[in-house]
């Protein structure tokens, strides 16, 4: 049996973007096996800058009942950039891990269309919190010019790193990557459940987990304008924070980071939920609520050729939704994603949560939503206090517009 919510809003949008005067990296922080590029003008010719088709956005249901579920899209996926945000209460990966993708065939999910198809390992639940219901907030962005995409899975049950050949080769210095989830079958967030992407090149994306054992989608995203560079850090079992030099980054930038993590399982979701954010232009802070777990982090900052805003939320507890004012924002335009996407797609911070389920990820992961003139970001369990940072993009604004 399917049941499926979706809400679906559409519209074709002629964007105007630009590109600012930015420094490409340089420093040592900055691994990338790419000459760095000539610094682009202030604004790109409208020749040359990428162009949106149509944004594609709805809300999807995995309940009790359920182990997959598909919101029917059709889009070319050469063009076609997916970004999903999860909440939940599950903690354990059995009945919480969820891998999204974008497709126009999935052999596996029998008789499903093309579209966006959200997995997980079993029904049901183990925790008397929960309704067993995963809510997935997905967009896709297709454009006309200017961006390109290659998308797969990984598993690194049977391959640990799993090392992927880009074809063709792209420009690691316009590119980065995105986790669509994972799909693990474990009882605890563990050592084979974290992953951490890397773009060692411009042919080649490493990604891999700790210990082998997960399922894991990946996009590698390359937009024309766009300014990425791109690191890896530690955080010890004792760290709660670690600070990274960048080169200068322009405010709104987008942060991701992925990465893998040591225990076994049955740790606190206060060890192994980070929240990472430009705290100034050239530092980005990487933070957690308690030490416990080692952390190997891949991050990436991006300046887009398009308006972006970014910010943090703080959740007291028991508060379960958020809306924040963001300039201009308009829905039909607009995606918002969380910078840590190492478990749930692009929808998670820090929390402090160290309570009886303990590595209950669900406090610190948020679906969020663009409104008009905002965001929403909502978590589906409030027993501690959670941070999510997070950067809202608009597609239709040049980026010139936000500085």
């Amino acid at each position: 049996m399917r049941e499926l919510m979706i809400m679906l809003t559409a519209g074709l949008v002629a964007v105007a973007c630009g590109d600012n005067n930015h420094v490409r990296p340089s420093d040592a922080n900055v691994a990338i096996d790419a000459a760095p590029d000539t610094p682009p003008d202030a604004c790109m010719p409208i020749s040359g800058r990428p162009a949106l088709a149509g944004l594609t956005t709805g809300d999807l249901v995995i309940d009790v009942t359920q182990a997959t579920n598909t919101a029917p899209i059709a889009v070319p996926l050469d063009r076609s950039v997916l970004f999903v945000s999860m909440n939940e209460v599950e903690p354990s990966p059995k009945f919480g891990a969820v891998i999204c993708e974008l497709h126009d065939v999935d052999v596996p999910v029998l008789g499903a269309p093309a579209g966006v198809t959200c997995s997980r390992s079993d029904i049901g639940t183990d925790d008397p919190n929960s309704t067993g219901a995963i809510h997935v907030h997905w967009t896709v962005a297709t454009f006309s010019s200017g961006v390109s995409v290659q998308r797969g899975e990984v598993d690194t049950t049977t391959t640990n790193p799993s090392v992927v050949t880009l074809a063709p080769p792209v420009n690691p210095a316009h590119s980065f990557v995105l986790l669509g989830g994972q799909l693990n079958g474990g009882t605890g967030w563990g050592n084979n459940e974290f992953v951490r992407a890397r773009l060692l090149d411009s042919a080649t994306l490493d990604l891999r987990t700790n210990l082998m054992g997960t399922h894991a989608a990946w996009q590698l995203v390359t937009f024309e304008g766009a300014n990425v560079q791109r690191g890896t850090a530690a955080l010890t079992t004792t760290d709660t924070t670690q600070h990274v030099t960048t080169t200068a980054a322009d405010p709104g930038s987008l942060v991701l980071t992925s990465y893998s993590a040591d225990n076994v399982s049955g740790i606190a979701a206060a060890a192994l939920m980070l929240r990472a954010s430009m705290t100034d232009a050239t530092t980005l802070s990487l933070d957690r609520g308690l030490g416990g777990a080692g952390l190997d982090v891949s991050w990436e900052v991006a300046t887009l050729p398009f308006e972006a805003h970014s910010g943090i939320t703080t959740f007291a507890v028991g508060e379960l939704s958020k809306s924040v004012a963001v300039m201009g924002t308009t829905p039909t335009n607009s995606v918002a994603l969380a910078s840590n996407q190492a478990v749930l797609g692009e929808a998670s911070g820090s929390t402090d949560y160290a309570g009886a389920d303990l590595d209950l990820l669900g406090e610190a992961a948020a679906t969020l939503t663009p409104t008009a003139g905002g965001v929403t970001i909502e978590r589906a369990s409030g027993q501690s206090t959670a941070t999510i940072a997070w950067t809202v993009i608009d597609f239709s604004m040049d980026h010139c517009a936000g500085l």
